[in-house]
């Protein structure tokens, strides 16, 4: 990711420069940082699985791609999973065009995304008080890993691999396998 805008931004500034230029950008105490772009199997893995999460929508949840901003109210990190499903449509004050309380978040690792997404966007995500799933898919291979909230506040992580079934509370469950059907693992050549 490229650091975008050097100077402080305010939110005001930051939604203005993600009019101006058109881009997606992460915000947080202040700075946008320009979202990099993906992999052909990385945009054809986030594609099945909203169309696979697209299969458990039940009003009042709905299910977004990559172009939902998620505002993390606790710790104000704006930014864009690359799948989320949002129960409570109430957007953001600041920003209708936000959404603040999803149940599921999605994220499709990357090798230059990948520590990020695990430690660092992990500790947003948790403090996310409606958040009970976060979902993090290989890109290379097919697995990932599956954090789920409990009803101690306390999160549980595990590791899911070919075959893998994927709970995800009243949603419903999507099976590790079909989301992988027909997306090319082959690495691009340099």
């Amino acid at each position: 990711m490229d650091n975008l805008a050097r100077k402080q931004l305010t939110y005001a500034d930051y939604l203005a420069l993600e009019d101006e230029t058109g881009f997606k950008h992460e915000f947080l105490d202040g700075f946008a940082v320009a979202m990099a772009g993906g992999t052909v199997a990385h945009a054809a893995l986030c594609t099945r699985v909203v169309v696979g999460l697209a299969g458990l929508e039940r009003p009042p949840c709905r299910v977004y791609g990559s172009e939902l901003r998620v505002r993390i109210e606790a710790t104000g990190l704006t930014t864009y999973p690359d799948a989320s499903v949002v129960c409570d449509p109430t957007p953001h004050p600041e920003d209708p065009q936000s959404r603040c309380r999803p149940r599921v978040v999605v994220e499709v690792l990357s090798p230059s995304t990948r520590e990020h997404d695990l430690s660092t966007k992990f500790e947003h995500y948790r403090r996310i008080p409606t958040l009970t799933h976060i979902l993090w898919l290989e890109q290379d291979r097919v697995g990932g890993q599956l954090a789920v909230r409990q009803d101690d506040g306390s999160w549980n992580v595990r590791d899911l691999g070919p075959g893998a079934v994927i709970p995800l509370g009243e949603l419903g469950q999507l099976g590790l396998d079909g989301l992988y059907e027909a997306v090319d693992l082959t690495p691009p050549e340099a």
